[in-house]
Order: structure tokens, then C-alpha cells, then sequence
């Protein structure tokens, strides 16, 4: 067993002791780690030192953002660990700068990696992930998932990796918005689990075709991707698999639509999922299908609009995460904007972990009338992923009040990456092609249009929006 698997698999099996046992001690981990941490990034962060001096409680802590890292990008990193690396901040800021351009993440093969955020803050951003960290994150999802099995199978001689299809939007291949096995891991988990991102974007026989050549034992997908597929598979076509495990995004999944997998993939454990970029996995769900936070590997606090604390059972306006995992570039009191309520009850699992819901990121339906005046219905994402999925275009916002017309608006940041497209005459010559093909397909060449504006402010707060704020006031006819 090379070291990799050894670290994995002791990882998850601390992590499966812990819940199995009579008597969790989560709360006493959640602490130790959290001195731990405090210390070391007082010691070793210039940002976190001025954050952390003379602070007595946790709570006192003032939050931050991702704008306000950004801002101050080298100075949130651990300086030990980066002269541990043998890395500089000159040399870690000239990788971020030439990001976009790069075709490989890495600072330090197999140690040190930049992963990107989705820019919903009106700019993108950037946080250096240590390989060691990763391994303790995935472990989680691993331990907690339903996936538990999957390391211990990869080790067995003559077993077959796991395979594990990931369904989304944006181009073939590609899958946009998955926390739950992102960038910072692929590269790393492919030495256990076989994992292939498919688009749900195209033809239902291709996607199908794609997926029967793959038999996966697991699909992984925002609920609405998920449902999507399940619905073809209703429709009549034939799945020559039949997956084990459907790991969905935190996105809230409607009973009708739970049924719907169901009956689709009848014996299939669905399980849910919520994280970003910057985090640890925030929260896994049971087999009740209920959210339960990591809180030994994160600490969550629901908070309103001047991030004071939010009662159990009241829905928050942001979160503040602290990733107790986090040491090269800690993540401390760390403000997203996703709203959240921690639940009061217990769940029939029987789980010590806290329980929570998040609201929906407001996947929309769009209906519009094609060029026989006959309506279609597509999801917001599947048109937003051609808008967002290029990392030259700012933070945008789609406003869709009049049938088919739509309205892009455009955040410019103060400080925007140097291959980023400011101007609205270089946003339309860069859209309108895409726009224009993806109507086309859809045989809507001469009936829907759009136009685009652009703003300098600060995006308005996103509610509970991960990745983009879509505005919709069309119904349908019917």
C-alpha cells in the first residue's frame, strides 16, 4: 500500500471510530484543533496576527471576506509553511497573476496547489491548498458519504476502482460547481476512485450512450442535473447500469423530486453534500437525508446582516466558517453568503453532529417561445454556465422580467485580472456568439435576444447564492 492510500484510509478510519463511538468527542476535537490552529496562524500570518491580537474569545474575532483576503492575498498566507515549501510570496503572487494562463495548478507537484473561486464577490478567489490537507478533507467525505467503502475496495487486489460520474453544465466534459470532489483533489483521489465529468447539456442518447460506456457506481450532480437525468431515464432510455451511490450538491431536493430518483434509481443511497473552495466538507447528510455539520473539522455560525448570531431554527443571512484543517492559508471567521438555519431538533440517525438546512441556490426555469412561437423550458444554469463558465467575464447577474428578453448585468471589479473583459463592447463581442449558438439549438435564432450592461459597484448580497444571482419574473403559459 503506497503512503498516499495509508493516509487516506487512516484518516477516514479516525473519522469512522469517532461517530461510531458511545460517546463522540467532537466538541473536545473542534477545540484543540481550533487553539491549534489561532496559534499558528497568529505566529505565522500577518493578516491573521492583526486579526488575532489581544482577542480573548473566539467570538470576538472580527469576521472576514473574500474580498477583504484578496486584497491582502500574500499577506493571508502561514509563512512558515510557505519557506517550508521552499516557495516565496513573489513567487506565489506571479503564479496567481498568471493563473488564467497556466495549464497546471500546482506550485509544488503533489504539494502545493492554487484553486480558484467562482468570482461572486465581484472578483475571483485564490487559496493555496496543501496536499496533506486535502487528504484529511476528502477523508471526510469519504468516511461520511456513504463512500467509506470505496478506499478499502481499492485495495483489495483485483478490485477495480470505484467510478464515480460527475453530471453538470458548461462544456462536455466539464463539471461546474462541484465542492464535494473539486480541483484541489482530483488529481490526487484518481489513484483511488475513477472519476469522469459529463455534461447534461447534451443530447439525452449521447449523454446516455456516455454514461452506459462508464458504468459508474456513483453520479454526483446539483439536484437539478440529477433529476434531469433521472427523468430521461423514466422517459425510456436505457441506463445499462445501475448506480449505487447519487451524491448531490446541498441544494434542497423537493419530496416529488426525491421520488422521481427513486423510482428511477430504485436502491441507490442518495446523499447530499455542502462545501466550497475554501472549506473543509461544511456538512454531510445521512442516510434520513438530513444536513449534519463536520463541526470537527469546521466551525459554523449562522449570522444575520451585521454577522451577529442568528437562534437555532431562524434562518441566517450569511455564514462565518472557520476551516480547522486550514494552515497554509487559513480561513478564519470567514464570511460566505449562503443562508442556513441549524436545526433544533434531533435526527432519527442518531448522529451527535448538528443538523442543518440551507435553502435553495435558486436554480430557475426559464420559458421562453422558440421561432414557432412554441414555448421551451430550459434551466438557469444551463444558459448562466455559458455566460459564467469563461473566467474572462465578470461576476454577472441575468435579470429575465420580459419573455425573451434577457438581461445581463456585469459587475467590473476595482482590480480585475488583467484578462478579464471590462467594457460592454468587449463583453457583447465575447457573449454574443455564444448566446446566439446557444438559442440556436434550442430554435431560437431569431426570437430571443439579450442585452448586456455593466456596473462598477459591489454586487447586491446574493441571499443564499453559491456561484450567481438569476432573477426571473417569466412564467409559464401553461
Amino acid at each position: 500500500m503506497n503512503v498516499f492510500k495509508r493516509k487516506v484510509v487512516r484518516n477516514y478510519l479516525a473519522v469512522r471510530r469517532r461517530d461510531l463511538s458511545a460517546n463522540p468527542d467532537y466538541h473536545k476535537v473542534q477545540q484543540d484543533k481550533l487553539r491549534a490552529l489561532l496559534k499558528d496562524a497568529a505566529a505565522h500570518s500577518v493578516f491573521q496576527r492583526e486579526r488575532l491580537t489581544d482577542i480573548e474569545r473566539y467570538s470576538d474575532i472580527p469576521p472576514t471576506d473574500k474580498v477583504s483576503m484578496m486584497d491582502r492575498f500574500l499577506d493571508t498566507l502561514n509563512e512558515r509553511l510557505l519557506q517550508e515549501f521552499g516557495l516565496t510570496k513573489e513567487e506565489v503572487w506571479d503564479f496567481v497573476q498568471k493563473a488564467n494562463t497556466k495549464s497546471s495548478p500546482w506550485l509544488r507537484r503533489d504539494q502545493v496547489r492554487l484553486a480558484r473561486t467562482s468570482g461572486t464577490t465581484g472578483q475571483p478567489g485564490f487559496f493555496l491548498g496543501v496536499v496533506e490537507e486535502s487528504l484529511i478533507q476528502r477523508s471526510v467525505s469519504l468516511a461520511r458519504s456513504g463512500m467509506y467503502r470505496m478506499p478499502l475496495l481499492s485495495l483489495v487486489p483485483g478490485i477495480r476502482k470505484q467510478r464515480i460520474a460527475m453530471v453538470g453544465g458548461g462544456r462536455e466534459n466539464s463539471l461546474s460547481g462541484s465542492s464535494f470532489i473539486n480541483n484541489l483533489a482530483r488529481e490526487k483521489l484518481s489513484r483511488l476512485l475513477d472519476m469522469r465529468s459529463f455534461s447534461s447539456y447534451q443530447e439525452p442518447e449521447v449523454l446516455v450512450s456516455q454514461l452506459n460506456d462508464f458504468k459508474p457506481h456513483q453520479i454526483t450532480a446539483y439536484p437539478p442535473y440529477l433529476v434531469k437525468l433521472a427523468e430521461i431515464k423514466l422517459q425510456g432510455y436505457e441506463f445499462h447500469f445501475a448506480p449505487k451511490r447519487l451524491a448531490l450538491g446541498a441544494d434542497l431536493l423537493s419530496k416529488q423530486d426525491r421520488d422521481k430518483l427513486v423510482e428511477a434509481f430504485p436502491g441507490a443511497r442518495i446523499r447530499n453534500h455542502y462545501g466550497s473552495i475554501e472549506t473543509s466538507p461544511i456538512a454531510l447528510s445521512c442516510s434520513y437525508g438530513t444536513l449534519h455539520v463536520n463541526m470537527d473539522f469546521v466551525i459554523v455560525e449562522a449570522v444575520d446582516d451585521s454577522d451577529g448570531p442568528v437562534e437555532p431554527g431562524q434562518w441566517s443571512d450569511a455564514i462565518l466558517v472557520t476551516d480547522l484543517t486550514r494552515r497554509l492559508h487559513p480561513v478564519i471567521r470567514y464570511r460566505m453568503g449562503d443562508s442556513i438555519r441549524i436545526l433544533t431538533e434531533g435526527c432519527p440517525c442518531g448522529s451527535r453532529l448538528p443538523a442543518m438546512e440551507i435553502r435553495s441556490r435558486r436554480i430557475r426555469k426559464l420559458y421562453f417561445d422558440d421561432n414557432l412561437g412554441q414555448e421551451q423550458e430550459i434551466l438557469s444554469t444551463e444558459l448562466m454556465d455559458k455566460v459564467m463558465y469563461d473566467t474572462v467575464l465578470p461576476w454577472c447577474r441575468m435579470e429575465y422580467h420580459q419573455r425573451n428578453r434577457f438581461r445581463f448585468v456585469f459587475n467590473v471589479p476595482a482590480f480585475p485580472l488583467p484578462s478579464m473583459l471590462c467594457t460592454v463592447e468587449d463583453i457583447r463581442r465575447h457573449l454574443t456568439p455564444i448566446f446566439d449558438d446557444f438559442m440556436r439549438k434550442h430554435g431560437c435564432t431569431d426570437s430571443v435576444s439579450f442585452e448586456i450592461c455593466t456596473i462598477p459597484e459591489p454586487p447586491p448580497k446574493a441571499d443564499n447564492l453559491k456561484r450567481r444571482e438569476v432573477e426571473v419574473r417569466v412564467a409559464s403559459k401553461h
